[in-house]
């Protein structure tokens, strides 16, 4: 696409614009499109992640808190290195900063979060050990609170899903 490396939909002539994000890992593919704002989406296999990986992909107060979902989740450490790996990844799709941004600078301060129990995205979440959760993220220097989203874990993937609504999305 025109902007980064992009997707973009080619539509039909009245058909109103979207916007795509796209991500595949291994066997699994997908596509989330949205006709309202921007989205964000990455998949990756749950894999080991060192400490190097860690300081060069999130800042401190990143790790504190990736660090503490995993205890009050009771989940591996793995699992969210790769969540938060999804989450940053999914980040500067969804804010159009693309990999071309130093992954420190696109940074989040946490989030809420709610369970979801009725969300089916076969294969990830078809085992009794998923961990879906719906978020609203928090971003450095933002007051409304427009970029929510989902995180998965699940059949050895980790997913994010992140949609920013914001009225000025392009001016970011």
């Amino acid at each position: 696409g025109p902007e980064q490396g992009r997707p973009v939909a080619q539509l039909p002539p009245g058909v109103p614009a979207c916007d795509v994000s796209i991500t595949h890992s291994r066997e699994l593919a997908m596509a989330v499109v949205t006709s309202h704002g921007r989205v964000g989406l990455d998949l990756e296999r749950i894999v080991p992640r060192g400490a190097a990986f860690q300081d060069e992909v999130f800042t401190r107060d990143e790790r504190m808190w990736l660090e503490a979902r995993a205890r009050h989740w009771r989940r591996s450490s793995d699992e969210l290195w790769n969540l938060g790996w999804c989450l940053k990844e999914a980040l500067v799709k969804c804010t159009g900063q693309g990999l071309r941004a130093a992954l420190q600078q696109v940074t989040f301060s946490g989030w809420r979060e709610a369970e979801v129990e009725d969300l089916r995205l076969a294969p990830l979440t078809g085992g009794t050990d998923a961990l879906v959760r719906s978020i609203q993220l928090d971003l450095p220097g933002r007051r409304e609170q427009a970029v929510s989203g989902v995180l998965v874990a699940g059949q050895g993937y980790a997913l994010a899903v992140l949609h920013d609504t914001r009225e000025d999305w392009r001016r970011v």
